[in-house]
């Protein structure tokens, strides 16, 4: 750096500036990544276990009712027509028309596995406190729009730091911290119109953060906290489930003993 720029009020105030805006990228930076990989899935994943497995339970019952009602109408067209039905033709037919269907049940199920085991693996409050604030820490040391004549050279660690961020291990995180001790800063000389150039860009990339945190704030599944934040409204909505849930049941205990009365007569 320039020996008169150093001493100029004017550029030590940029720098001031320049660090204050650095460190408030790589906070929003932090919080948007923690929207995404960490409290919106947090936010999801209680909502399952809330009441969100009886919705998956229903979309089950539902899919199993729909298609006992389908090969019950396949087998009575057959039966109608005086035509000799194969069953397993039949059942093949039903696993093409539902397959979607079955896609999207396996889908939900899988997700709902996926919440119980994020609820079962969340950090100790005081753990995640300290994970927050080293990746926090790193986000200043690595993000290519923090450190830019850094960033193609360390690539490979802020990725490696993306990475265990996303899969919340702290073990990672703290080895990328090790990784970083031996690196040594490197700034170029600027003058005070790079600098405020510089400014300027941080400045836009710090509002364009805010923008995309409340966005995503605004959207699912944040829109389920106000749900999970209020017990009455939570258990109404877990009582309409369970209502709807026993109807269903009902339903394709109704169609299946029908099926079985089918079945029996061919036999």
């Amino acid at each position: 750096m320039n020996s008169s720029l150093g001493s100029n009020p004017e550029f030590q105030k940029l720098l001031q500036e320049r660090e204050f805006l650095c460190g408030r990228l790589a906070e929003l930076s932090a919080d948007r990544e923690n929207c995404r990989h960490t409290e919106g899935p947090n936010i999801h994943s209680l909502y399952y276990e809330k009441v969100g497995h009886l919705e998956v339970t229903c979309l089950k019952v539902e899919f199993e009712s729909a298609r006992i009602k389908r090969e019950i109408e396949l087998i009575t067209a057959a039966v109608n027509s005086g035509k000799t039905w194969d069953y397993d033709a039949i059942t093949s037919a039903l696993d093409n028309e539902f397959l979607e269907w079955q896609q999207r049940v396996t889908m939900e199920i899988n997700a709902l596995e996926d919440a119980k085991r994020r609820l079962a693996g969340l950090m100790k409050p005081e753990d995640s406190v300290r994970f927050q604030k080293l990746y926090r820490t790193l986000v200043k040391q690595l993000h290519p729009d923090i450190q830019p004549d850094r960033h193609p050279r360390l690539r490979p660690l802020w990725d490696h730091l993306q990475a265990a961020y996303r899969n919340g291990d702290m073990a990672e995180l703290e080895l990328v911290e090790v990784l970083m001790k031996d690196e040594q800063s490197v700034k170029s000389d600027s003058s005070v119109e790079e600098l405020q150039k510089e400014i300027n860009s941080l400045t836009e990339k710090c509002k364009a953060l805010v923008t995309a945190i409340f966005e995503l704030r605004q959207a699912f599944p944040f829109t389920l906290a106000n749900l999970l934040s209020d017990p009455v409204a939570l258990n109404e909505k877990k009582l309409a489930l369970e209502t709807k849930l026993k109807a269903l049941e009902q339903r394709k205990a109704d169609l299946s003993t029908h099926l079985n009365i089918l079945l029996d007569s061919k036999s």
